[in-house]
């Protein structure tokens, strides 16, 4: 029993070998990086455009046992800086399937006194950092499929940051699988 705590406090800082199925991200102009624990472990899932102030981040998953596939987007903002997602339709191409989706808002996430807040911009809405805070967060996913696939490309995504539209390059998500590290207190 007095080793209870030992084993409590080893399992809380301890990590795991898992196995993983994800979609490795790639695209010109963008890096791709980890988006599990703070970018720590796991599988490089994640592909970010750093465009002046605003980090544009995309990732693809499946919803574990359902089949369901999405993507999500999200708006990392810092000092100075404003991104729009301006009304569009945005083609993606699942398995050489077209499907198209759309937005019609983001979410700004922010933690207030350990509870996440959350506040709705629609399409054509500055979306900018008010906080003192290093950066802010806007956030929607699309469900694009409800099968399982292989490989997504998505093309022409416009963003307006600080007031110039740029065309985010060519997208292409393809499904791996491997081993990696994860904490169990992430």
């Amino acid at each position: 029993m007095k080793y209870l705590p030992i084993l409590f406090i080893f399992f809380l800082s301890s990590c795991m070998v898992m196995p993983e199925e994800y979609f490795q991200p790639k695209a010109e102009g963008a890096i791709v990086e980890r988006e599990s624990c703070r970018g720590k472990v796991g599988a490089d899932n994640q592909l970010v455009y750093e465009l002046d102030n605003v980090n544009v981040n995309l990732d693809v998953w499946e919803h574990t046992g359902k089949g369901v596939t999405y993507i999500g987007i999200a708006f990392k903002v810092f000092d100075g800086g404003n991104v729009i997602w301006p009304d569009q339709v945005v083609q993606a191409y699942i398995d050489e399937r077209k499907v198209n989706f759309s937005a019609k808002e983001f979410s700004r996430l922010r933690v207030v006194a350990g509870e996440l807040i959350t506040k709705e911009y629609p399409v054509n809405s500055i979306m900018e950092k008010t906080t003192s805070d290093e950066s802010e967060t806007y956030y929607e996913s699309f469900q694009l499929t409800d099968k399982k696939v292989s490989e997504i490309r998505v093309q022409q995504i416009k963003v307006i940051i600080n007031g110039k539209e740029q065309l985010l390059s060519d997208i292409l998500f393809t499904k791996k699988s491997g081993v990696f590290l994860h904490p169990l207190n992430c």
